[in-house]
């Protein structure tokens, strides 16, 4: 019995056990044992493939010594590309033992590999690194591409093209054997052995040249799956080193997965002593105080570690916090769930940003400026009272009719002036809570009627109208009657600015439906209504909306001084967009206790 089928099983054995080993190195050491059962499957079925296909006249005899031999070497090829391979997941480095191991296996001098893109319709000789095929000029490759069998040519193979014919002419090679890479259904590349001398190929040694080239396209993509997921690491691990935010990630029971450099220097911590422990167990680690560190408390903490164990989708909003560990720092904490695609929760990004800078600048900006409209507010009564003493005390006829116009255009300026101030001095002292409400109980609709007497006229002379809608039964609310007047002014006289000529605003309380122990106040008008961008800024100090001009001008401070005086009471406050056209300012006061 001729050696060269027994020669050839032994190669087809060193090459897929290098295939295996080549995966195996590319998965990481854990895929060994995998790696050498493959190959010994591997083993078998070609063994099985062999019996098979020889001829059954010719009986089966023993193996030689120099076949003994000859396989004795091929294991020693194994373990040398075991050693070389071990520590290598590399994909240049795949590439070139993936074209080793076939040329060893098949006896081939030379072999080149090419990687097929489907969506681009391209082929790219990878190993060694080439250019792009010209599929046109080639439809051998092309018929290889959509499916076709291991294709064998000599030099003087009238089907030879012009490039292959090249080819072998370049490398002093003889036959050509193209055998298609296929993972799963779809054909990833060529594999193209060069001989130098004729040779022809059994069945059976072809069907191994298309095993081994298969195994050899299934570790290229694995080694390239590895590449991508490398490079997408790096990038990731860029980013994160490289942003002023702590991040802090957990999985679906809580536990730590990753952190950034900021995060450990936030917290004084280093990663080793969070990285893949629950945060249910370093919950009671005192040393580490997580709590204070999050900004969230024990039972918080208890409430997310609960609702990520079932698979819910937790978000919050922005929230600012002071953590005192390792030193006194403004937090603004931010959190995502992180979801797969039904929407279930895998885990948990925390993002916290470091605001202490920016506080420590606000609060001295603030300062300043409470300082200064404090100083402002002595001046401007001195002018208020010096122009007030001119107008009193200067007899009618030694005052003349241009000197009084100027004198009440200087006092009506000067009013602006005052209120703006005690509006800043007043929003001041209400988000530093020195501002001391002083209520007592009252009938919510004489206040409404004061202030609508005092803004009828300037209503009228805008050609709208003012309506007073309020419960009989209603009963007193609790209130500071001053600063509740200021708060209906600076609304009606708001919606006095931006409602067109024609229009009505309501006035109206009513018992809250939602909370019978509370009245809602509500101012309703037929303007342009409120952009729904500006629906949660429009209470903000110095917030307007953009592009829009009212009859007159603002300072940006009623609606701030409104949000903080309401709040103040126990109330809050809001806006909607009404369905026939405006937008209608809510807000509500808790109501006398019977």
């Amino acid at each position: 019995m001729s050696s060269r089928p027994v020669l050839s099983a032994v190669a087809v054995l060193a090459g897929s056990g290098l295939i295996a080993l080549a995966v195996a190195a590319t998965a990481g050491s854990g895929s060994w044992p995998w790696a050498l059962g493959l190959g010994v499957a591997l083993l078998a079925v070609l063994g099985l493939a062999l019996q098979a296909a020889a001829p059954p006249a010719r009986p089966v005899i023993s193996p030689a010594p120099d076949l003994v031999g000859a396989a004795a070497q091929s294991h020693d090829v194994v373990v040398e590309a075991a050693a070389r391979l071990a520590g290598l997941i590399d994909i240049r480095t795949v590439y070139r033992a993936s074209a080793t191991v076939l040329a060893r296996a098949l006896g081939a001098e030379r072999c080149l590999l090419f990687d097929f893109d489907r969506q681009e319709d391209q082929l790219r000789q990878s190993e060694p690194r080439g250019g792009r095929v010209d599929l046109v000029a080639q439809p051998m490759l092309r018929d290889l591409l959509n499916g076709g069998a291991p294709v064998i040519v000599h030099a003087h193979d009238p089907r030879l093209s012009d490039a292959d014919l090249a080819l072998l002419r370049d490398h002093h090679m003889v036959t050509l054997l193209t055998v298609p890479m296929r993972v799963g259904d779809h054909v990833v590349g060529l594999a193209r052995l060069l001989f130098g001398e004729a040779r022809g190929f059994e069945s059976f040694e072809l069907r191994a040249a298309q095993t081994l080239a298969n195994q050899a396209g299934l570790s290229i993509q694995n080694a390239r799956a590895v590449h991508v997921i490398a490079e997408d690491r790096d990038r990731l691990a860029a980013v994160l080193n490289a942003t002023h935010d702590g991040v802090l990630l957990l999985d679906s029971t809580g536990r730590v997965l990753l952190t950034n450099p900021r995060l450990e220097e936030f917290w004084g911590l280093r990663g080793y002593r969070l990285y893949n422990r629950p945060l249910a167990e370093m919950l009671d680690d005192p040393t580490l105080q997580l709590g204070d560190r999050l900004g969230l408390a024990q039972a918080e903490l208890e409430d997310l570690l609960r609702t990520l164990r079932a698979g819910l989708a937790l978000s919050f909003s922005k929230v600012e916090f002071t953590s005192r560990l390792p030193r006194v720092r403004h937090f603004e904490r931010t959190g995502a769930p992180v979801l797969d695609s039904l929407d279930r929760a895998l885990g948990w990004v925390i993002i916290l940003r470091d605001v202490t800078e920016e506080r420590e600048l606000q609060q001295v900006r603030d300062s300043l400026g409470n300082m200064i409209v404090h100083d402002l507010r002595g001046p401007l009564a001195a002018i208020q009272t010096g122009l007030m003493f001119v107008r009193d005390r200067t007899p009618a006829e030694r005052m003349p009719a241009l000197a009084l116009q100027a004198i009440d255009l200087a006092l009506r300026s000067c009013n602006r002036l005052l209120g703006l101030v005690n509006a800043l001095l007043d929003i001041a002292k209400m988000e530093s809570g020195e501002l001391q409400l002083q209520r007592r109980p009252t009938a919510l609709a004489a206040v409404i009627q004061e202030v609508a007497d005092e803004l009828t006229p300037l209503a009228r002379d805008q050609g709208l109208t003012l309506a007073i809608e309020t419960a009989d039964s209603l009963p007193l609310a609790l209130l500071d009657p001053e600063k509740m007047v200021r708060v209906l002014a600076n609304l009606i006289d708001n919606a006095l600015k931006f409602t067109p000529a024609g229009g009505v605003i309501t006035i109206r309380a009513v018992r809250d439906p939602a909370d019978t122990e509370r009245a809602l106040v509500g101012v309703l008008d037929t303007g342009p209504g409120i952009p729904d961008e500006y629906s949660g800024r429009i209470f903000d100090r110095f917030v307007q909306i953009a592009g829009r001009k009212g009859n007159r001008s603002g300072s940006g401070l009623g609606l701030s001084f409104c949000r903080l005086t309401v709040e103040a009471h126990g109330g809050r406050i809001w806006v909607e967009n009404r369905p026939e056209g405006g937008s209608a300012f809510y807000f509500t006061l808790p109501l006398q206790e019977r």
